[in-house]
């Protein structure tokens, strides 16, 4: 959905929003989702941008050893890549630094819960030899 969207209609005021293909300011594009007259718009520009993240930021914490800020670098890099994947090899879809930055707070989101849900809360004791053996 990201890389390749189908647009089934292109509203004429979207359409030169496409045609600037770039937004190099931050947080422009999160100023003007707030302002829409439609409530849904910066629910799934803003919400969906952190969402789409927060699962990347909890499984790269969870099936591997790095470090919680290596997995947000590693989050942020990613999202770089399908942002310029946008911008050059998609036509009607844009780079969009707030896009990064978003998408790089859902995977720090991601990384804490995954610090805060994932691991045991009570470590376990040094096991203790049984009275009872086995024969």
């Amino acid at each position: 959905m990201t890389i390749f969207p189908f647009p089934f209609y292109i509203y004429p005021h979207v359409q030169r929003e496409i045609d600037a293909g770039i937004n190099l300011i931050p947080f422009a594009s999160i100023r003007q989702s707030l302002h829409h007259f439609y409530w849904l718009v910066p629910v799934r520009n803003i919400g969906g941008n952190i969402a789409l993240f927060i699962p990347f930021g909890f499984f790269a914490s969870r099936s591997t050893s790095l470090r919680p800020k290596t997995v947000v670098i590693v989050g942020f890099l990613l999202s770089f890549c399908i942002e310029s994947i946008q911008l050059f090899f998609v036509p009607f879809r844009a780079f969009d630094v707030d896009d990064i930055l978003l998408n790089t707070l859902g995977t720090t989101i991601g990384a804490a819960l995954f610090r805060l849900l994932g691991q045991p809360v009570v470590k376990p004791s040094p096991t203790k030899q049984s009275n009872y053996s086995s024969k």
